[in-house]
């Protein structure tokens, strides 16, 4: 488990009788995660995904996992896709290695999940995942190589790539990364001039949404992560 995550206390568990009830031919399972704060408190719940079996072209189109703290894999599976890359962050664009295991892994085996918050991911001020621009260029050089080596899935691929710059780019705006969010807005919009721009404009609507809810208290304050039953 990563030091910017935490894990619910029956994780294991749950994934361990993921993998029997797979057999061999399921070499990973992944569960549902939240982002959390510095005290531990929900800030928001994450996707709940259904992809189960061989998963690789859904994977190219969605990062569905989310974080490598969701993923649990067969020892055979790992070694078998090659293990982490370590060449990533020699190249100066360290960041997407979970991503990346997940892809290798889904070239190899069948995944099964877990339909439950097991995982609580941390994002706060210095950690990698707030790196925005490297980030993304970790992520770009990881499925720039699978769209040459999977030509059928460059259109998902590159619909992928933008939602992540949107992503990152308004990650940056929020931290106030002023270098990293004009890189990320400038791609966007080079991209898909109209498009971005509703994007940004829609995702700006939700932020004013949400503050003035909190405001006004219409917006349960974040609950405690983890308790003794999941939640």
């Amino acid at each position: 488990m990563r030091a910017d995550a935490r894990q619910a206390g029956h994780k294991i568990e749950y994934q361990l009788a993921a993998l029997l009830e797979g057999g061999e031919a399921v070499g990973a399972v992944y569960c549902w995660f939240a982002t959390i704060d510095e005290a531990d408190r929900t800030v928001s719940f994450g996707p709940h995904p259904e992809a189960e079996g061989r998963i690789l072209r859904e994977l190219c189109a969605v990062n569905m996992i989310g974080n490598g703290s969701s993923l649990m894999a067969r020892r055979t599976a790992f070694e078998k896709s090659g293990g982490y890359d370590a060449s990533l962050r020699a190249r100066g664009a360290e960041g997407a290695e979970d991503f990346l295991i997940c892809l290798r892994l889904a070239e190899h085996t069948e995944f099964a999940v877990v339909p439950r918050y097991l995982v609580g991911y941390r994002r706060v001020p210095g950690s990698m995942s707030t790196r925005y621009l490297r980030m993304f260029r970790s992520i770009e050089i990881v499925l720039d190589e699978y769209r040459a080596r999977f030509p059928d899935f460059g259109p998902s691929i590159d619909a992928h790539l933008q939602n992540f710059r949107h992503w990152y780019a308004w990650g940056a705006l929020r931290d106030r990364r002023m270098t990293d969010a004009r890189h990320l807005i400038g791609e966007c919009l080079a991209e898909r001039p109209l498009g971005a721009s509703l994007r940004f404009l829609g995702m700006g609507l939700e932020t004013v949404k949400g503050r003035l809810l909190r405001r006004i208290g219409a917006m349960q304050p974040p609950m405690p992560l983890y308790t003794g039953t999941i939640w």
